[in-house]
């Protein structure tokens, strides 16, 4: 970053430019009566009281440049300036300045947030002479910490995932392996290893906005995998019989189909607005209005999908689990909406914006759980066709359900 920078007038110190202008704001004021004028026509007058907004404008942190260091010694009429870099908010500089030289004053850089952005700078180290959490130019060590606790964290769920996949092919319900567990789990890792390797890929784009967003979707595949494995350890692998109507089947099935485009398009609203990260950051070229109105009817459109489904179950006396988790849809769906208006009216809060993305990721484990629960694969294991001891024992040795009848099988000779 090179250009030049020429003062022409002399430098005043603060007290001298306060006091000017003061006097000069006193000239033009005196027993003046006051007028209520546009602001496109108050050019040239001076306000009678101050101006309070009703709410912080700007709404969110943001990246200003608010002026140079240099040494005042050089500022003389026509002296010329090199700009050798910048200081953005936050950062700790311990370098001189060189002669005819001056550097960029920021502040109010933010970041996601927490504002820990880039904490670790580089990948797959932390910085370039660290693997671990180390001081970096610009950035406090608290960010750095957050950005290095999220990378161990990584490695946390990848022991944990690994070991998911060591008991999916130790199970063996009936003697035999079940190949659909062992790939749900399988996905498990793989899925960990594409997160470290988008993550890496978004940082070293510098927070591009597209592979940010690739980096959640990722997120969001790999807890669809999660739960869909869960899903299946506890069911046979029998043939899917529906436990409801096929067009309830249809609007399950629609749910998740909507939670996912919103969770896109929640990624693009991020990418355009001010918590994509600092002003030098790369953002989508998207106007923010408009995405944010486009999140907001997606919003829209599933919460009323999520009440005619629940009272559809709960009308026509689905099964328990189904109906519950159509209310919990329902209600979930609802309290997004509400913290979604709320931290937009707000000025985007970092805590309102938490809840918002955590309230998502559970909303799209019940509208997987839902469409799951619309459906019925048997028990997971089942006695084998032709034992008929088993039969006898089950006969003999446990109370028959209500509704049916357990009758005493002969033991064959």
């Amino acid at each position: 970053m090179l250009s030049s920078l020429r003062y022409n007038t002399p430098m005043l110190s603060f007290s001298e430019a306060r006091n000017l202008v003061i006097e000069r704001a006193a000239a033009h004021s005196g027993s003046r009566p006051a007028h209520k004028r546009p602001v496109t026509e108050s050019l040239g007058y001076v306000l009678a009281q101050e101006i309070r907004t009703d709410r912080d404008y700007p709404p969110f942190d943001r990246s200003t440049r608010d002026g140079y260091a240099c040494h005042a010694a050089e500022l003389h009429p026509g002296a010329w300036l090199k700009l050798v870099g910048e200081i953005k908010a936050g950062d700790t500089v311990s370098e001189h300045l060189g002669p005819s030289a001056c550097v960029q004053i920021m502040t109010g850089a933010a970041v996601r947030l927490s504002k820990s952005g880039l904490g670790c700078p580089d990948w797959p180290n932390c910085t370039r002479s660290s693997l671990v959490a180390a001081n970096t130019r610009g950035d406090p060590m608290f960010h750095t910490w957050i950005e290095f606790g999220n990378r161990t964290l990584t490695s946390v769920i990848m022991v944990v995932a690994v070991a998911v996949l060591i008991a999916a092919w130790q199970f063996r319900p009936g003697g035999r392996r079940r190949k659909d567990l062992v790939w749900l789990a399988a996905a498990q890792p793989i899925g960990v290893l594409a997160q470290a390797l988008f993550g890496g890929i978004v940082v070293l784009t510098k927070l591009n906005p597209t592979w940010v967003s690739v980096h959640f979707l990722v997120s969001i595949a790999a807890v669809a995998a999660a739960v869909l494995l869960y899903v299946r350890c506890t069911e046979g692998t029998g043939p899917a019989r529906s436990l409801v109507r096929i067009d309830q089947r249809l609007m399950a099935r629609g749910l998740v189909v909507l939670v996912a485009v919103m969770l896109a398009a929640g990624t693009v609203v991020t990418g355009t607005g001010p918590l994509a990260g600092a002003a030098n950051t790369p953002r989508y070229h998207l106007r923010l209005g408009g995405v944010t109105q486009l999140h907001a009817d997606i919003g829209w459109a599933l919460g009323m999908l999520a009440a005619v489904l629940a009272l559809s179950l709960q009308a026509t006396g689905a099964p328990r689990k189904a109906a519950r988790l159509g209310w919990l849809m329902f209600f979930l769906v609802g309290a997004q909406g509400a913290i979604g208006y709320a931290q937009y009216f707000s000025g985007l809060p970092a805590g309102l914006v938490w809840v918002h993305v955590s309230d998502s990721v559970l909303i799209w484990i019940v509208a997987l759980r839902l469409m799951f629960a619309t459906r019925d694969r048997g028990p997971v294991t089942e006695a084998p066709a032709d034992s008929g001891s088993a039969r006898e024992e089950t006969a003999a040795g446990s109370a028959p359900i209500a509704g049916t009848s357990a009758v005493q099988q002969p033991t064959p000779a």
